[in-house]
């Protein structure tokens, strides 16, 4: 947990970096928009691979050694900033680092239900792990706003990369239930093999597939985040460095998820409530389009975040209760290549309308969740998520 959390004030700090960086050099969100999607397309080439190394591979290893790189890369990119062009220097050390982010995926995912948890329930586990994740994201833009504003960028950096190899230590330590065994798949020659067996299972069983569908939006909505922040700090709030209150206001909201995940999520059936956290973001994001005053913008990306972080980790914990050990690394993957050409379709036209007018991309990604929300409530009252799910404490 404290190397999930350590990695993600590395990722914190590295969004804040880079999209600051592109919107000061180019002015619009166009640029950072095709960062997203070159990192989903490296992502999208790179998680059959991902998934099938996780589940054949020691997943403790596999984590470890995507932490090491990371910060090797990032590193990297803080020494070539000295010689090289910003933008191009820290693309490149983008889309590197999202050939490796891949792999830490699905380890992180799979390693998850066996750790040693003792009583604790599965869905508080990935909720607290949720906001491990925010917190870490949270104190990451806290370190790298002064940095980047004061144009120390190299130091951020430096930080950053440090960060990952923290993690990398923290993964080493873990305590499993059970020794992380490689899981025999195989020669890589079976690779195909082993991905035909997922697919055919998923769309044998609807579903699952639908399950593994709806879970991408929340992820989605987290770049829409991304996006869109820089460009309503600036021009609806008048001030860029007010981009850092947005995104903590967006992480606290989402650490604080664990406390509502305890008290309602984790009492009510998964069909029950699996619509609400999209609704409630679609809504909020319209929301935003009403309001000009920073207070509330402020507490309305903290509502967008506990209802993410919460929507995020009750997916997560069906995900992991209705599949194998030995197949939860490539389900982790298949479901990042889905979120990679959901993000690959779906940011162009979000950026497209935010560069045309920001209360209408605000609009419109809104509109588009919310519509994504009552299609789920459709699915939900048809039952197609009534499947018999294993107890929460295997």
């Amino acid at each position: 947990m404290i190397g999930t959390f350590v990695s993600n004030i590395g990722n914190g700090m590295f969004s804040l970096i880079v999209s600051k960086v592109l919107y000061d050099k180019t002015g619009s969100v166009t640029a950072f928009g095709i960062v997203i999607i070159v990192q989903n397309i490296a992502s999208l080439l790179l998680n059959i691979v991902a998934g099938y190394s996780a589940d054949r591979f020691s997943t403790r290893r596999v984590s470890m050694i995507a932490d090491f790189l990371q910060g090797l890369l990032i590193l990297s990119g803080a020494i070539l900033l000295r010689f090289g062009d910003q933008i191009i220097v820290l693309m490149t050390v983008m889309v590197l680092v999202n050939f490796v982010l891949p792999f830490f995926r699905a380890a992180n995912f799979k390693i998850i239900p066996e750790l040693n948890r003792g009583e604790t329930k599965l869905i508080s586990l990935n909720g607290f792990r949720s906001s491990l994740n925010q917190s870490g994201q949270l104190i990451g833009v806290a370190l790298a706003a002064p940095l980047i504003f004061m144009h120390w960028t190299i130091a951020a950096l430096v930080i950053n990369a440090t960060s990952f190899f923290i993690s990398c230590f923290c993964t080493s330590r873990l305590k499993l239930k059970q020794a992380n065994t490689p899981t025999k798949l195989g020669k890589v020659g079976n690779l195909y093999r082993s991905w035909v067996d997922i697919i055919r299972t998923l769309f044998l069983d609807k579903q699952l597939l639908l399950l593994l569908i709806f879970t991408i939006f929340d992820y989605i909505s987290v770049s829409f985040v991304n996006l869109m922040e820089i460009k309503y700090a600036t021009v609806t709030l008048h001030n860029a460095a007010l981009l850092s209150l947005l995104d903590g206001a967006f992480a606290v909201g989402a650490m604080s998820a664990f406390l509502l995940i305890n008290i309602w999520f984790s009492r009510v059936r998964f069909h029950t409530i699996a619509w609400v956290g999209l609704l409630i973001q679609g809504l909020m994001f319209i929301a935003l389009c009403i309001f000009n005053d920073l207070v509330i913008a402020a507490i309305v990306m903290f509502i967008i975040g506990v209802f993410n972080g919460c929507s995020v980790s009750i997916f997560q914990t069906e995900l992991h209760k209705i599949f194998k050990d030995n197949d939860r690394g490539r389900i982790s993957s298949f479901r990042d290549v889905l979120v990679s050409i959901g993000t690959i379709i779906v940011i162009p036209v979000a950026s497209r309308a935010l560069n045309l007018d920001l209360n209408f991309g605000l609009i419109v990604f809104g509109v588009f969740l919310i519509v994504i929300a009552v299609f789920l409530v459709v699915v939900c009252i048809k039952g197609l998520f009534s499947v018999n799910i294993e107890d929460d404490k295997h």
